[in-house]
């Protein structure tokens, strides 16, 4: 799976580039700051922030976490990622942190890996990667709280690198024939049907999708183009596949790139490349081509860190209230089991149960709550969904009755 690859060198990424990480989708809206994978401190990944001229590590310098494939909410104001901890983790899961890397909160917890994760465009879903079905690596949705998982992809291919679509309708993924094999982009539409080989490119790897805001394009990583690149470099296509067209990015004679994302406004790329540097840092360039900008300048004396799968935040976007949904209440002998839900981007839950006449405590939750050790009698369950920018949502309550022994 992408997200258990580490990459120990330049040089060994100059031949990887079209084995690499995942593209971020880019939805509408103001330019904000880019998140991207970054092995500056050290041989480990974590996730970084670039914005207003500061270089934020939102993991930690010192964490021995492994962060990586971040992708903003559509609203900008939550970031989805993949981590693996070893010694606290089994296998790499599913988590959402606030864009200020605060308020973390895992939305998958399997034995098997789990990873790629990618927004709905209305942010209440995610679709991600996962190992739970078998030794392929399969695409699944959920809610995105965690909740209501379901498998779209069952064949033996392997799967990677998701992209959801601006317009809802399709997600597009890098697929690996069953036995290993060439790598081309796919779409597929979010209930599993019409699977579609887009790139369809038997003697070149393509990967690393990602939608142009307004949903007409996707920028990928496609071959080396003869006498101009050393690497894979940056392609352009239509949706359904049509007009595959290199995105001239340079004249230095020493092109490559890859992990691209578009800026909110439609109007730049940013990508990772070494553009002859020796380095592999952040770059743009316009989205009709041009010349490249070096963004994030990462040249640590005696190393030669990484930064690669860039995302890009969008502003501007209103913050709303999460209304809760209690969906479900299990009394039990001494217990109870309450489940909700929230039309919301990832919100996180604050919870109470007390009984009935007392003042609700409010607690940090997640569906389904289970209370044990009560005494019986008649309780109140409340509780209320939060979401980074937007005032905490209306509160949900329901009663609850402990039945006695």
């Amino acid at each position: 799976m992408r997200a258990s690859r580490s990459l120990a060198s330049a040089a060994a990424a100059v031949a990887a580039l079209a084995l690499a990480g995942p593209a971020g989708a880019a939805f509408p809206g103001a330019n904000g700051e880019i998140a991207f994978t970054s092995t500056q401190d050290g041989q480990t990944r974590h996730i970084f922030v670039f914005g207003q001229g500061a270089l934020t590590d939102l993991t930690g310098a010192t964490s021995t976490a492994s962060e990586s494939q971040p992708e903003f909410s559509p609203d900008g104001r939550q970031i989805v990622y993949t981590r693996g901890d070893p010694g606290h983790l089994p296998n790499s899961e599913i988590f959402v942190m606030w864009a200020d890397g605060s308020h973390r909160t895992w939305l998958t917890n399997t034995p098997q890996g789990n990873s790629d994760p990618t927004w709905s465009p209305d942010g209440r879903q995610v679709a991600f990667v996962s190992l739970r079905s078998g030794q392929v690596p399969d695409i699944y949705v959920m809610r995105s709280d965690g909740s209501d998982v379901r498998q779209i992809t069952h064949d033996t291919a392997s799967e990677s690198q998701l992209a959801w679509s601006p317009r809802g309708d399709r997600i597009a993924f890098v697929r690996v024939p069953p036995g290993g094999g060439d790598r081309d982009i796919w779409s597929i539409a979010p209930d599993g049907s019409g699977a579609t080989d887009l790139t369809n490119d038997p003697t070149n790897n393509d990967v690393d999708p990602a939608w142009a805001p307004d949903g007409s394009r996707i920028v990928y990583t496609g071959p080396g183009r003869r006498g101009e690149s050393v690497g894979a470099d940056l392609w352009v296509m239509n949706v359904d596949g049509s007009g595959q067209v290199p995105l001239h990015h340079e004249t230095n004679g020493y092109s490559d790139a890859g992990w691209p994302a578009w800026s909110p406004d439609g109007s730049t790329i940013a990508f990772g490349a070494n553009n002859g540097s020796g380095y592999f840092h952040l770059w743009s360039v316009p989205a009709s081509g041009g010349e490249n900008t070096e963004l994030v300048t990462n040249k640590i004396s005696g190393g030669n860190p990484l930064d690669w799968e860039t995302d890009w935040q969008p502003l501007g976007v209103r913050a709303r209230q999460a209304r809760t949904t209690i969906t479900r209440v299990r009394p039990g002998r001494r217990q109870a089991v309450v489940s909700f839900t929230a039309a919301g981007t990832a919100p996180r839950y604050a919870c109470s149960l007390t009984p009935a006449g007392r003042k609700a405590r409010f607690h940090a939750c997640r569906s389904p709550q289970a209370y044990k050790g009560l005494h019986p009698g008649r309780y109140v369950f409340a509780v209320r969904a939060l979401e980074p920018g937007a005032p905490a949502g209306p509160t949900a309550r329901r009663p609850v009755q402990v039945p006695g022994t």
